[in-house]
Formats: C-alpha cells, structure tokens, sequence
C-alpha cells in the first residue's frame, strides 16, 4: 500500500532517506515489496528528482547485491530467493537477445528487475557491463515513476498504485506460464551459465567459462549454440 509505505518510511525522520535505501535492496534480494511503491512513496516524500535519485541509486545497489549473491552462491542459492522458473524465464531471454539482454530487460517494465539481476550474476558476463546496462536501462522507469509519485494524491494516488499492481502480478502470470510452455515441451534450456551450457538435471559447476560468440567484454555477441543433431552425433 502506497500510504503505508510512505508513512511508514516518514516515520523514521532524519533516517527515512537510510530507511528507504535499505528497503529497495531488500526488496531486490528477496522481493516481499514492489519497488514501484517505494519508488512512489520516494517521490511523495522526497520530491520527485530527490526520490528518484534515491530510488535509482537504491535500485543500482539491490541489483550489484543481486549479481553478486548469485555470482558467488550460485544457482541453488539464486533459485531459493527467486523461483526456478523464474530464472529459467530470463534464462530464455537471455538466449533470445544475447549481447543487449540487460539493457532490454531493464527498459521493460514486466520484466522482473531482481530476476534478471540473480540471472545475470549466473553468467559468464562481467559486473560493469552489467552494472552499467543497469543503470542506463532503468532510468526512463524511474523518472517517470517518480515524477508521477510527485503529483499522487488522494484517489488518483489509490487508482494508480492499484493498476501498477495489477500490471505487475499480470506479467508474473504471463512469464511464468510461458516458462512452464517450454520446460513441458522437453526442449533443452540453452544458458549462458559459468560452464557454458547445461541441460534439464544438471547444476551448474563453480568457475566461469566464456561463451561461444562472446567478446573481450564478457558480453559482445549473441551465443551460438550448436544444434541438438550435433550434439547427438557427437554422443553416438
């Protein structure tokens, strides 16, 4: 609820700003909130460019924590803050948009920001392609977000918080029944995960080897995958 985080945050005084960052992290690692109203609630209570400044640079630091925890856990460990299908979701997208993944996936508001984070820390790629990519992506949501939380008052602040939500819980649907598609069809999940790929069955191993078609960045061109017949021939 809108209200309830703003006062909520307001609360706090002279640490609502400190209280505000640590909550969109939180948020980011095991996602109980929507940051869309905290980054609503910012712009009520800050100002719009102050609550967007805090809410991006907020934002930044929950998707590094993201990458990282993934980078170093695991797969195991991203799967139990996220949901399998979740990442097996963005794992496609990844596949499907290779090099230009990150920056698509943060200008699309229905597409989960902390998946794609946990995702990306799965990776091969490199944190500051990362981290950048991030940071150019997310901006457009943000000010807009924010500027919008500025004027909220009200039942248009009721109205608005409410759709978000709706649009929000409507793509979670939509990506999770289109992971479920493709798990059921039996097709094997093409990764860009640090051993290169894997299929159904099999955990991915520490240590990071570059994929195919990837550039001196950690990220330069769309992974070629060789195809399934090959990879039969090759087991006969």
């Amino acid at each position: 609820d809108f209200t309830a985080m703003r006062n909520f945050v307001a609360r706090y005084g002279a640490w609502a700003a400190a209280v505000s960052f640590f909550l969109m992290v939180f948020q980011s690692v095991a996602a109980p909130l929507p940051a869309f109203v905290i980054t609503l609630a910012n712009a009520n209570l800050f100002g719009w460019w102050r609550g967007a400044l805090l809410s991006w640079s907020s934002a930044m630091a929950g998707a590094a924590l993201c990458f990282y925890i993934a980078r170093i856990l695991g797969r195991g460990a991203a799967e139990k803050l996220t949901s399998r299908a979740g990442l097996k979701s963005i794992d496609a997208f990844f596949e499907r948009y290779g090099a230009h993944s990150i920056l698509i996936a943060r200008l699309l508001p229905f597409v989960s920001f902390d998946l794609v984070s946990y995702a990306a820390g799965l990776t091969s790629m490199k944190f500051w392609p990362f981290f950048v990519a991030t940071g150019i992506g997310q901006t457009p949501a943000t000010l807009v977000y924010s500027y919008v939380g500025g004027m909220l008052t009200g039942g248009a602040r009721t109205l608005i918080t409410g759709l978000l939500l709706l649009f929000a819980l409507t793509a979670l649907v939509v990506l999770l029944r289109r992971a479920g598609c493709a798990s059921a069809g039996g097709g094997a999940w093409r990764r860009c995960l640090p051993v290169g790929r894997w299929t159904h069955g099999t955990a991915p191993k520490t240590g990071a080897s570059p994929l195919r078609g990837q550039d001196a960045a950690g990220c330069g061109t769309r992974p070629s995958w060789p195809s399934e017949r090959e990879d039969e021939g090759k087991n006969q």
